[in-house]
């Protein structure tokens, strides 16, 4: 029997920063759309991907499954980001939008290394939980079933301790 010869291969994520990425800041948003609107006519299709993003909060996959709604020339089963393979009746996949989102970050300046295609979600939830306050209403947006897992989403800190807060306040 033949040695088997053991060679370390290099763990494919090291190095690599893994784990949620930031969501975007409005002002960051804007300079996106600003850099896509740019493009003309060209950047048409990526402003209404990186809008519809934004504005839906919907997951990557569900985002690329959204089919074509609108009066066009497209059949009524066609998608409204399709694979930019020739002839493709699939929609784009999340690669594809991520790999998109970098080069959209780094026409607006910002570091892609910080950004994924889940900060396109978590944005606006984010923005909604900082204007209003009310964790329940992000988490019934994002669909989640426990406001703990939204609170994990949105990288807020665990909630304090009731019986604990209501003892600090004397009265």
């Amino acid at each position: 029997m033949a040695k088997k010869r053991s060679t370390k291969r290099r763990a494919w994520n090291k190095g690599i920063a893994l784990g949620q990425k930031d969501a975007f800041t409005p002002n960051q948003v804007k300079r996106i759309r600003q850099a896509l609107a740019r493009r003309g006519g060209g950047g048409l299709r990526d402003l209404a991907l990186f809008s519809v993003a934004i504005d839906t909060m919907l997951r990557g996959p569900e985002l690329l499954d959204l089919t074509w709604i609108a009066v066009s020339d497209k059949k009524r089963t066609d998608y409204i980001f399709p694979s930019r393979r020739a002839r493709s009746s699939r929609p784009m996949t999340v690669r594809q939008l991520s790999r998109l989102l970098k080069v959209w970050i780094a026409e607006a300046g910002l570091n892609p290394k910080k950004y994924g295609h889940e900060s396109l979600r978590r944005t606006k939830a984010l923005h909604i939980l900082n204007g209003t306050g009310d964790i329940e209403t992000v988490r019934a947006l994002l669909g989640h079933m426990k406001i703990e897992s939204t609170a994990r989403y949105l990288r807020i800190a665990k909630q304090s301790d009731p019986i604990a807060v209501a003892r600090a306040f004397d009265i």
